[in-house]
């Protein structure tokens, strides 16, 4: 071994700020503050724990690099531990929850940070951090100031990089404007608070010293007992996901912590709690308030509206596509360049109702024919949509679908209509993409459009 180059390595054992407390300091911004103090940059330091951006892309310039769940990132955390000989690091990250959240844990896109406006305008750099919390997209407001988190630049509106140099986090890299200022503290419902409390205690939880990662049965050990108390009747659509996923062909896939928050909020249960001992939370009695109950509509970061958009073209072909043909909500996806995971992620609720309506259309044979259907009728419509006039394009839509692929015109004619409404409906939703806000979602005009 050569123990001059060891030696050369060491880094000082600089402790992580807030250890103990839902504030804790993210390994993200310790691993700033480390190369501040040593005259390092960040990405000389990792190379020197021996993380190189080879392993996985840009995984230096990406939060889950440290603070996610998966078994590279934990060896990287064990690395940074070793090099600078400070043991509880790794409480600085989700490390406690590895066997339990899965990959996008956060909830958002982790290569840009958010921050407290506030905690900016304040910023000590002696004993002033970045805490882990923030990067939770689900956390609505700052625990300390109660103003909302913020994740662009206020006077360009640009995205700030996570591994941005300690001595500049507090200027935007592009205009150079301060980031800190007065904060935002718009109305938002009151369960806001009640998650906001859960998130901080799950932190607290995973920032205490000692604590070893909790067993990977934990969450499914809650939600089977859970399951089987409430039964197959009258589950929420929440819950009949879950169980999909916790099929024995799917045993891999881990909740995000939006989830988990969700499905205790369900129960009435902390989170803490169900952590700790799932089988007494799962015991609790539900009193019936899952009849009817909704996913929590919580934040969901930069594409909040372009999801609110996209909810609302699924809702409406469900709405609009009783009789003819619904398809896939794989085309709207494409379309809006959006993941299906993420959709999920952000609408339980509309997920399932769509696949539900989508799979009672027949078998996978008869879903693939209409498939084909209407992606031939919407290749026509989009090359003679020109050609034909108005009131007669469904008829002449019919029969060219009809002599394309083999089928009758009663067979062609449900996606044939599906098209023509889906090209509407898509039209309208792709105007207002980029300029939605929550208040153009909820405008009657905007709703009315729906069923015009």
């Amino acid at each position: 071994m050569n123990t001059s180059k060891q030696m050369w390595s060491t880094l000082p054992p600089i402790p992580l700020r807030g250890l103990g407390t839902a504030f804790v300091e993210s390994l993200e911004h310790y691993l700033c503050r480390l190369a501040s103090s040593t005259a390092l940059s960040v990405k000389h330091i990792c190379t020197i724990a021996g993380i190189h951006p080879a392993e996985s892309g840009n995984a230096i310039q990406n939060t889950s690099m440290l603070s996610g769940t998966g078994a590279l990132t934990q060896s990287r955390v064990l690395a940074i531990e070793r090099l600078t000989g400070v043991d509880h690091l790794r409480h600085g990250s989700l490390w406690m929850l590895q066997h339990i959240v899965g990959r996008g844990a956060f909830g958002r896109h982790t290569k840009s940070r958010r921050w407290c406006p506030e905690c900016y305008r304040d910023w000590n750099p002696d004993d002033s951090w970045e805490p882990l919390i923030w990067a939770i997209t689900s956390l609505s407001r700052c625990p300390k100031h109660q103003c909302a988190l913020e994740t662009r630049c206020p006077n360009c509106g640009r995205g700030q990089p996570v591994q941005t140099p300690s001595s500049r986090r507090l200027f935007c890299i592009s205009c150079k404007s301060l980031l800190g200022g007065q904060g935002e503290r718009p109305p938002l419902p009151g369960f806001y608070s009640w998650v906001d409390k859960q998130i901080c205690d799950m932190i607290e939880l995973c920032a205490t010293p000692g604590r070893q990662p909790l067993d990977k049965e934990t969450f499914t050990t809650y939600l089977g007992l859970l399951m089987k108390s409430v039964g197959k009747e009258g589950s929420p659509m929440m819950l009949v996901s879950l169980r999909r996923l916790n099929d024995f062909r799917y045993q891999r896939v881990k909740p995000t912590i939006r989830t988990i928050i969700n499905v205790c909020a369900l129960q009435g249960v902390s989170v803490v709690e169900m952590l700790e001992n799932p089988e007494v939370a799962a015991s609790l009695p539900l009193f019936d308030l899952w009849r009817g109950f909704s996913s929590l509509p919580l934040l969901s970061g930069r594409l909040s509206s372009e999801y609110k958009i996209l909810c609302w073209l699924l809702r409406s072909l469900i709405s609009r596509c009783k009789e003819p043909y619904l398809p896939s909500m794989d085309v709207s996806l494409r379309e809006m360049g959006l993941s299906r995971v993420a959709l999920r992620e952000f609408d339980i609720d509309l997920y399932e109702s769509y696949e539900q309506r989508y799979r009672s259309q027949g078998s996978s044979s008869v879903r693939r024919r209409s498939a084909d259907a209407f992606c031939t009728a919407r290749a026509l419509l989009q090359e003679g949509r020109s050609k034909v006039a108005p009131h007669s394009i469904f008829p002449w839509l019919t029969s060219k679908v009809s002599d394309q692929i083999c089928l009758t015109i009663d067979e062609a004619a449900p996606a044939c209509l599906s098209v023509i409404t889906y090209e509407r409906l898509l039209r309208m939703s792709k105007n207002r993409v980029g300029e939605a806000t929550e208040e153009a979602m909820t405008d009657p005009r905007w709703l009315q459009s729906c069923s015009s």
